[in-house]
């Protein structure tokens, strides 16, 4: 399904991007501030971002939000996508494309107009979304908890252990390199956009290497926030502290959305400046015998 594909997208913050490199004057974006379009009023695309979106107008295009509702007593002439949160449409409401709810349900009324799809995924929940579904609530947690557990012991305990140190230890080098692990990332993309040919396998490459910077880096994160609050206790209950800190803070409304691209920085790094867990400091004794080594003989 298009929309469902498009909404994929959002969640993976590739529209946040696209909207700040190339966003068209005549559309309607707002961040934490809810768009409002009136009886009479008529605008182009609408987006969202953790913040709900009224139709008692019309928008001629598609709305769309990120960690809010999508409320609909007017017209929407393209889809309508709400990733955590839920679409209301009332029985005067009108939408021409898709009406999708990622983290949420859609409501619909007697005698709304649905020309394309509906379709809900209740048990998923996005990170600082305002509202909370009871499948969703419960599948976050699960999942987040047992994945970070499993993942502290898939993970050699020497490597998990030198990705927390690695931040522990140099929080402003790991904080600036996985910045900049993002940022290349996210430039491949858009240069693998422009090409012809290669563009789907660079594009497959660059989100491997991110999602397996992401998912390695991630117990290690989780072992040091344990480590803050259960400094002496055993690796297991480490872990599930951390864990455990990390998926509440992750739902705490608008907080989790900046958790987690705090987490999308600080996992990555860590995997850098440890390189790959060997050493805690592995990229700062690097840089540190490049820089003697290139240094001048003293006389």
């Amino acid at each position: 399904m298009r929309s469902l594909r498009a909404a994929i997208a959002i969640y993976c913050l590739v529209w946040p991007t696209a909207v700040a490199l190339g966003q068209d004057d005549s559309e309607l974006v707002r961040y934490f501030r809810s768009i409002r379009v009136e009886a009479g009023q008529t605008t182009s695309d609408a987006i969202c971002f953790m913040c709900p979106i009224y139709v008692r107008g019309k928008i001629d295009g598609d709305a769309l939000v990120l960690g809010g509702d999508i409320i609909v007593d007017g017209e929407i002439t393209g889809d309508a996508i709400a990733l955590g949160g839920n679409i209301a449409l009332s029985g005067n409401s009108k939408i021409d494309g898709d009406a999708v709810a990622i983290g949420g349900d859609v409501q619909r009324e007697a005698g709304a107009t649905l020309v394309g799809e509906l379709d809900s995924l209740p048990y998923f929940h996005v990170p600082g979304q305002r509202s909370f579904h009871p499948l969703g609530l419960a599948t976050f947690v699960t999942a987040n908890m047992l994945f970070l557990i499993l993942l502290g012991y898939v993970i050699p305990r020497r490597r998990s252990a030198n990705l927390a140190a690695a931040i522990g230890s140099y929080p402003m080098v790991t904080t600036i390199v996985g910045i900049l692990f993002v940022c290349l990332s996210v430039l491949l993309v858009m240069f693998a956009h422009r090409l012809t040919r290669f563009d789907t396998p660079l594009i497959v490459l660059v989100a491997f290497i991110a999602l397996f910077a992401l998912v390695y880096g991630y117990p290690g994160v989780a072992l040091l926030a344990g480590q803050l609050t259960r400094g002496g206790k055993s690796r297991l209950m480490t872990l599930v502290a951390g864990a455990g800190l990390l998926t509440v803070v992750l739902l705490i409304p608008a907080v989790g959305l900046a958790a987690l691209v705090v987490l999308a920085v600080l996992a990555p790094g860590s995997v850098v400046v440890s390189g790959l867990g060997r050493d805690s400091a592995w990229l700062v004794l690097k840089l540190r015998r490049g820089k003697a080594a290139g240094a001048p003989p003293v006389a």
